[in-house]
C-alpha cells in the first residue's frame, strides 16, 4: 500500500504541474498496454505455478524473506502494471483532482488523503480476505481459485497487449 501511495502521489504532483496530457497520448496508451499485459501475463503463470505449493491459510514464507524496500517497490510495480490504473488516473482521477484544484493545496490534499483512506481500506479488506480463504475453503478448493485467477491474470493481460498492438 506504501508503494501504491508513492506512486499515486508522484502522479498527481506531474497532473497538477501539467503533465495530464501525456495520459491520453496514444503512444503512452500502447506503451502501458504492453507494459501492463505483460507483467499481468508475468503474474498470472507466477500465480498458476506456485498455486501447486499452497496449502490454504496464510503463506507467510512469501513475504517473511522480503525486506520493506523490496515490498514497496513492489506495491508500485503492482499498481503500475495494471492498466486500469492508469486510465482510471486518465479519467476520473484527473476530474477528482481539478475539482478539488480549485480548493488549493487544501483540496487537493484532502482528495489525495481520502483517496489514499478509501485504497487502504479495500486493499485491506481483500488481503483478509485472501489471507484468511484457504481456512474457510480447503487447500484443493484453495489451489483452484488461484489457478483460476492466474489465468483470468494471463487472459486479461493477452487482452490489453492485444489492444495495445490493434490501438
Amino acid at each position: 500500500m506504501v508503494g501504491h501511495g508513492i506512486l499515486e502521489l508522484m502522479l498527481m504532483v506531474l497532473l497538477v504541474f501539467g503533465f495530464g496530457g501525456l495520459l491520453s497520448q496514444s503512444s503512452t496508451i500502447k506503451v502501458v498496454g504492453l507494459a501492463g499485459g505483460t507483467v499481468l501475463v508475468f503474474m498470472g503463470l507466477l500465480a498458476v505455478q506456485g498455486a501447486g505449493g499452497m496449502k490454504g491459510g496464510t503463506d507467510k514464507g512469501t513475504v517473511k524473506g522480503m525486506g520493506a524496500l523490496r515490498l514497496v517497490v513492489s506495491g508500485g510495480v503492482t499498481s503500475i502494471a495494471n492498466p486500469y490504473w492508469i486510465l482510471w488516473w486518465a479519467t476520473v482521477g484527473v476530474g477528482y483532482l481539478a475539482l478539488s484544484g480549485r480548493l488549493g493545496i487544501k483540496g487537493t490534499a484532502s482528495f489525495f488523503g481520502g483517496h489514499i483512506a478509501a485504497d487502504l481500506v479495500w486493499y485491506t479488506l481483500v488481503s483478509v480476505i485472501a489471507a484468511s480463504g484457504g481456512k474457510f475453503l480447503g487447500g484443493k478448493a484453495y489451489r483452484g481459485i488461484a489457478v483460476f485467477c492466474g489465468v483470468f491474470l494471463i487472459c486479461f493481460g493477452g487482452y490489453f497487449i492485444f489492444r495495445s498492438l490493434t490501438f
